[in-house]
């Protein structure tokens, strides 16, 4: 059944809607749910506030102590106040709140990565998180709290022994507990006890998040970063993928120090330098022919639910049931995320790219964007639309270039945005969303009005004539001012090369709009219960020729959070004369000629042809 785009709300066509339905019952043919495949900005600026310290670096959150616990609530009208009773939340929390709902009596606290705690609870088997290495991560980890009736709880992983056990002996598999909670889960916030954590005793959040609203219209999948570009084993670099294809065990000290590495063939190929693994050579550095291990870019399915596992979309014949219960551990597994590392943009595209048209791996639950082609060819069911949703706080970093362009050098990836005209030409769009990048003084979308604002004349191209390290995204960058206009520049190349254009965001209701924006186009569709009703011999229709018949299309939109939609519309077979021979041509829906119905009850009176002979 075709689809068409109509919207309105009229008592006449919602009738002619019914009629219709009752006298040609056909079977449901509906667009499939959407992909929509989140890339997620898990690097460590996510892990400050969107307010400045002076005129150069983003405020951290002023959070409370984890020893107590004592948190402090979170407020988003400034950094904190004079007596530290609140703070302004980081990026992230302003990101899980957006796509997995509020939280009751929002607070945070600051742990930090170092402390035996932090260890304790986020340890695989002995090996101790990579944040908490060499001293901890230099910015603290601000655990979101939700509070209520003096009680604190705080997302976790799970330390039940059948979650740990079966993670252990299937890296890939989701695992549930005896009394039926996932391995990521809100516990009361105190300090670790293994075997001793209390299950929170409230409703933690609301389910008004992004992802609860389009949980049965649209099919979520998550990439977080990799930020690590290898491991050493022996004094020999390798790739970590954290998992022994043979039987899908964990292994457990390659995936923390390599970051759970994802590639093309990341399960079959055991190369040293994989095939499809990132690598580069850099002009003078060792023989030309040489290149060295640079495997960045989203982690993989076989990292622990609360390590930014790749999460994908699930069975393509899934029911919905099972849709809502995957886009419940989408948010599961983004509660407990815990953003450090660099912003490998370029590296984690390519790895959407890798996924969504080479990955066949069907090994449940994860099953790769390859395994799924009803985004190709399905007839009965209409092509399911897929699409791209990178969400990034900076510029991408860990590319390499320039260096790595100059003669006989050779890039570990493509630029982000030819990547992402690869994946438009293959039918998947890349919407851009960045997030606080302001540098207080002016914003991406004030820089932008400006038509001319990425050319030459506004950011010189990286040439020889280009001072020493002031080379960066293939633009010349002299200051502080030109930096900020590059940023926006490579967002709005990513997203116009993926077919779409950039969004921006400065608060967290512009964040959630933006989301909004893009996941309701994306959802979007009309569907039909109806055949479409054929009528000849309809007569003369003023200025449009002779009709020779016409057919009727009916169908209905599903809108989230609204009513349904009704849509009537009509194309014509007009006659026309080609050699002395009479043609009955298929004319598209046109609004001027009066096609679509339901514009013609709901516009003005003064409209002329206002009627409809039934």
């Amino acid at each position: 059944m075709r689809r068409v785009q109509l919207r309105f709300a009229s008592s006449l066509v919602a009738g002619l809607l019914l009629a219709t339905a009752s006298d040609a019952f056909a079977e449901d043919t509906q667009y499939s749910p959407p992909d929509v495949l989140l890339l997620i900005d898990s690097s460590g600026s996510m892990a400050r506030t969107t307010f400045r310290e002076g005129t150069t670096n983003w405020a951290r959150p002023v959070c409370g102590s984890w020893a107590s616990p004592k948190p402090i609530n979170v407020s988003a009208t400034a950094v904190t106040d004079a007596g530290k009773t609140w703070t302004a939340a980081d990026r992230w929390t302003m990101l899980v709140k957006v796509l997995t709902g509020s939280v009751k009596g929002i607070s945070c606290v600051t742990q930090n990565r170092a402390d035996s705690d932090f260890v304790e609870e986020y340890r695989l088997g002995a090996e101790a998180p990579i944040d908490s290495r060499n001293g901890g991560y230099h910015i603290a980890y601000n655990r979101l709290v939700a509070r209520e009736n003096g009680v604190s709880c705080t997302p976790a992983p799970s330390w039940d022994a059948t979650v740990r056990s079966n993670l252990a002996e299937d890296a890939l598999s989701w695992p549930i507990t005896t009394t039926g909670e996932g391995p990521v889960f809100w516990r009361v916030a105190e300090p670790f006890v293994q075997g001793q954590t209390e299950v929170c005793p409230f409703t933690p959040q609301e389910n008004d998040g992004l992802i609860d609203q389009y949980r049965e219209a649209a099919r979520f999948g998550l990439m977080t970063f990799d930020t690590q570009e290898q491991w050493l084993s022996g004094g020999i670099s390798k790739v970590g993928i954290g998992i022994n294809p043979s039987n899908r065990d964990a292994n457990y000290l390659p995936g923390i120090l390599d970051t759970w590495s994802f590639f093309e063939n990341w399960l079959s190929d055991n190369a040293l330098i994989p095939s499809f693994a990132g690598d580069y050579h850099l002009p003078g550095c060792g023989a030309a022919s040489s290149t060295t291990l640079w495997e960045l870019g989203a982690r993989n399915p076989a990292a622990p639910p609360w390590e930014g596992r790749l999460m994908t979309f699930g069975p393509a014949d899934a029911t919905p049931a099972e849709m809502i219960a995957n886009n419940e551990r989408v948010q599961q597994a983004l509660l407990t995320v815990r953003p450090f590392g660099d912003t490998p943009v370029a590296a984690m595209l390519d790895d959407a790219r890798a996924f969504l048209l080479k990955d066949t791996n069907n090994m449940p639950p994860y099953i790769g964007g390859k395994v799924d082609t009803t985004f190709i060819n399905t007839p009965d069911k209409g092509c399911r639309r897929r699409v791209v949703v990178l969400l990034t706080d900076g510029s991408p970093t860990s590319e390499l270039r320039p260096d790595c362009e100059l003669n006989g050098g050779v890039c570990p990836y493509p630029k982000p945005q030819d990547t992402a005209e690869i994946l438009k030409n293959n039918n998947v769009k890349t919407y851009v969303i960045g997030f606080s990048l302001s540098n207080g003084a002016s914003s991406c979308k004030t820089l932008l009005q400006n038509a001319n604002a990425c050319s030459a004349a506004a950011l010189p191209p990286c040439d020889s004539s280009c001072p020493t390290a002031k080379c960066a995204f293939g633009y010349c960058l002299p200051n502080a001012a030109s930096e900020q206009l590059a940023t926006c520049c490579v967002m709005k190349n990513i997203a116009n090369k993926g077919g779409t254009d950039p969004l921006f965001a400065e608060t967290e209701t512009e964040l959630q709009n933006a989301f909004d924006v893009i996941v309701n186009t994306v959802t979007e569709t009309n569907e039909s219960r109806t055949v479409p009703i054929f009528s000849a011999g309809v007569g003369q229709y003023t200025g449009n020729g002779q009709i020779a018949a016409a057919e009727f299309l009916s169908s209905y939109r599903r809108r989230v959070g609204d009513l349904m939609e009704g849509s009537l519309e009509r194309q014509r077979y007009v006659c026309e004369s080609t050699g002395g021979k009479l043609d009955a041509v298929l004319y598209p829906v046109s609004e001027p000629t009066g096609d679509r119905l339901g514009k013609l009850v709901d516009g003005p009176s003064s409209i002329n042809d206002r009627r409809i002979y039934t």
